[in-house]
Order: C-alpha cells, then structure tokens, then sequence
C-alpha cells in the first residue's frame, strides 16, 4: 500500500525495504518506457495503445489500418524485443 501511494506522489520518500522496491520499481518502469520509445514505429504504435489506452487486439487492427493478425504479430514482436532488451538492461 506504501509503494502504490508513493508511486501516486513523486515527491514522497518511503524508507527501508519499502524504500528500496519502490526505487528499483521506478528504475523498472524508468527503462521500460525508454526501450518502448525506442521500438520501431509499427510496434511502438501498436504496443502503445494496447498499454496506455487499453485497446483490444481488435481495435488495433482497426486504428492503424493492419489486418488483425498483423496487429497481432506486432504486438507479439514488441513485446519479444521488449522483453530481450529489458534482460539485456538487468531489469528481467
């Protein structure tokens, strides 16, 4: 509960082991959306909208104009180099 509230409050400082996770969350979250913005567009977009905008699969396909499966692939393949790129930067 003290990490979510200060996760809602930058400017608050929680100390100890609380303290501690909640750094290593914003260096999590800090590298996650740096390696998000570096994605190629076709991924970042679909990616993007699936995340901050909560867009299903379907509605992807839709905005951007890509098949269904298409979206899919997109999403998928975002989600590969994400993930390799985050293990690469020791955050996974």
């Amino acid at each position: 509960r003290a990490k979510d509230e200060a996760l809602r409050e930058p400017g608050r400082e929680v100390s100890g082991e609380n303290g501690l996770e909640l750094m290593l969350h914003r260096e999590a979250c800090s590298a996650a959306v740096e390696e998000l913005g570096r994605l190629p567009a076709a991924e970042r977009e679909v990616l993007s909208l699936k995340l901050f905008k909560d867009f299903k699969l379907r509605e992807i396909s839709h905005v951007t104009g890509m098949s269904l499966s298409m979206a899919g692939y997109r999403m998928n393949k975002a989600l590969e180099i994400l993930r390799e790129r985050l293990k690469e930067r020791g955050v996974l």
